[in-house]
């Protein structure tokens, strides 16, 4: 099953290579991005708003309202109809099957088909915890991507490294508060 699966682009593992190499080459001054706190909103709505990609697969509704709910048929259960949890690297009981294999090539695939593209990198209340997996990568990715776009909206948290603060968006708030303002 090794095998298999060790032929197909690795997404987690793609991610936490980037953040390593992150960590290393934004070591040093951080920013808060530029402008004000409103100014850094209203560049994140116009992200926002311009957010389709080649199929136009996410619009943001004429009306502007974003449904902020999850159907409940969406909601995922386990075989036995359980509600699942997420599956963090906590403890023993992470899984690694062929659908987190699936998700992780999956994931490897868009990053390489989108590396030059207009892409927002969207990091909504990410702490210091495990910075490598999500924070560090996008800043990588954003620093190699000139047309990259990086939103970091966290509440005590916003910043970023001043080597992409001329295209990064740090909104230091509640994330609900700020999306409500965006509609």
């Amino acid at each position: 099953m090794d095998k298999i699966f060790a032929k197909r682009p690795n997404g987690y593992q793609d991610s936490i290579s980037k953040g390593i190499a992150a960590a290393h080459y934004f070591r040093g001054r951080a920013s808060y991005g530029k402008g004000s706190r409103d100014d850094q909103i209203k560049k994140f709505k116009e992200e926002i708003e311009n957010a389709r990609n080649d199929k136009n697969e996410f619009i943001v509704p004429v009306n502007k309202d974003i449904l902020m709910e999850i159907p409940t048929e969406l909601i995922p259960k386990t075989p036995k109809g359980d509600d699942v949890t997420t599956n963090l690297r906590i403890d023993d009981t992470f899984v690694e099957d062929e659908g987190w294999h699936n998700a992780s090539s999956n994931y490897a695939d868009f990053i390489r088909r989108h590396e030059n593209l207009h892409v927002l990198f969207l990091e909504l209340g990410v702490g210091a915890n495990t910075p490598v997996i999500i924070k560090y990568p996008f800043w990588q990715m954003t620093y190699d991507n000139k047309k990259a776009i990086y939103v970091c909206l966290n509440y005590g948290e916003a910043f970023c490294p001043e080597k992409i603060n001329d295209r990064s968006i740090c909104i230091d708030g509640d994330i609900g508060d700020v999306l409500k303002k965006i509609n």
